[in-house]
């Protein structure tokens, strides 16, 4: 069976389109979790980095890394402000290496 194709290859226009929406969501799950100050996270499917870049705001993490197929996306996420306290890394989720697997550099 192939493979089916990533088609999200611009980052900007995603953002324009789904970037309001993660954030909007982003917001409510953050505001239920209330997660403390400090944490390790990984966002996987982390697009333009919308909610990425939300964890980073709202949630003052010691390391965030995000992870999508797309190296377009990727490459947006990557020149977030936020993008200086994590990694990303192109990678399906089934590839994920475990939190011991060590650093996933761009």
């Amino acid at each position: 069976m192939a493979e089916q194709q990533i088609r999200f290859d611009d980052g900007a226009a995603y953002e324009r389109m789904m970037g309001t929406w993660s954030r909007l969501a982003g917001d409510i799950f953050l505001d239920w979790l209330a997660p403390r100050p400090g944490l390790r996270w990984i966002d996987i499917g982390c697009g333009s980095g919308a909610f990425t870049e939300l964890l980073v705001e709202r949630c003052a993490p010691a390391e965030v890394q995000g992870i999508d197929p797309s190296e377009a996306q990727l490459a947006f996420a990557r020149a977030r402000p936020a993008a200086r306290l994590g990694n990303s890394a192109g990678a399906r989720p089934r590839h994920c290496p475990s939190p011991t697997a060590g650093s996933m550099a761009p």
